[in-house]
């Protein structure tokens, strides 16, 4: 009876070990299984340059629209980037995500792409920090990616906890960025008018503007469509830039950092805007107060205008 008993037993704890173990594998399972994800992953599959030095490009999916995706000079930054959901507000890498930035040379002819882990190279750096969000820059000759950053401990980017960090896109190593650097104000100095004068005159029509690092056509509606055909430069040497604009897939260009001044660009849209046939547009800017017309063959003499009249 005793070792009946005892055989009793031992097969009672056996099976509740069993059912223990199963439910610990289908608490868990469960548990892995409503982890959520986000994906903010950007594809580019094909990247056009536009200009005669090839200074403008634009990187567009699948579907011919335009990505997002960033240029320094040599690069055109995209990424792939997964990240957990979760409570609290942060940004460090937790399991399963990743964040990589996609560099596509626009030096070689096929865009060459290179990865670079953006956690790996930052907890490199310094394991305390987390990343919040990144921008293409180039900087005294260099192309770096300005990454914001704060400690793991500080909840956001609020309250000046903030600051950037300089990725050399040719070391792949990490760096602080010149003090007092921010991608606001460094956004804000390709930040370009044209008005009053004549050459903005010319742009109205295509709602064009250069606005922060960007050739932008933006503001057109259901009553307004950007002009199927026009007498312009623009139409006969970028084709594929207006058609895309003229079927809504793009909205704007972007201006390879390094590679345009706001004296070149002055003279890019002094061209693309001026009638099939004519070099450029002879700029001239009018006082609204007095009629008073002064000829501009500079961007340095149309901000001087500005601060004169």
């Amino acid at each position: 009876m005793k070792w009946i008993k005892n055989k009793w037993v031992i097969s009672s704890l056996l099976l509740l070990a069993i059912f223990s173990a199963v439910l610990i594998h289908h608490h868990l399972t469960a548990k892995k299984d409503d982890v959520k994800y986000n994906d903010y992953s950007i594809k580019v599959d094909k990247i056009l340059l536009f200009g005669d030095k090839q200074q403008y490009v634009v990187g567009l999916d699948k579907k011919g629209r335009d990505t997002g995706a960033e240029p320094t000079q040599n690069y055109l930054v995209s990424q792939e980037r997964r990240m957990q959901e979760r409570l609290a507000n942060n940004n460090h890498q937790l399991e399963g995500d990743y964040w990589y930035l996609i560099l596509h040379d626009l030096r070689t002819k096929d865009f060459k792409k290179r990865k670079i882990d953006l956690y790996k190279q930052l907890y490199r750096y310094d394991y305390r920090l987390q990343p919040w969000g990144w921008d293409a820059v180039y900087y005294n000759g260099k192309d770096y990616v300005a990454v914001q950053v704060t400690l793991k401990e500080d909840p956001d980017t609020q309250n000046g906890r903030s600051r950037y960090l300089f990725l050399d896109l040719e070391t792949e190593r990490f760096q602080e960025a010149p003090q007092g650097f921010d991608t606001k104000t460094y956004r804000e100095e390709m930040d370009m008018g044209f008005g009053p004068t004549n050459l903005q005159e010319a742009m109205d029509p295509y709602h064009a503007g250069i606005i922060f690092w960007h050739l932008s056509f933006s503001g057109f509606n259901d009553k307004e469509k950007f002009p199927k055909t026009a007498n312009i430069n623009l139409y006969q040497e970028c084709p594929e830039m207006v058609k895309l604009v003229q079927e809504e897939k793009i909205f704007e260009v972007y201006l390879r950092k390094g590679q345009n001044t706001k004296e070149s660009v002055f003279e890019d849209m002094r061209h693309w805007f001026a009638p099939i046939g004519q070099d450029k547009i002879d700029v001239v800017a009018t006082n609204p107060k007095t009629g008073e017309q002064t000829p501009i063959n500079s961007y340095q003499e149309m901000e001087d205008w500005w601060s004169q009249n």
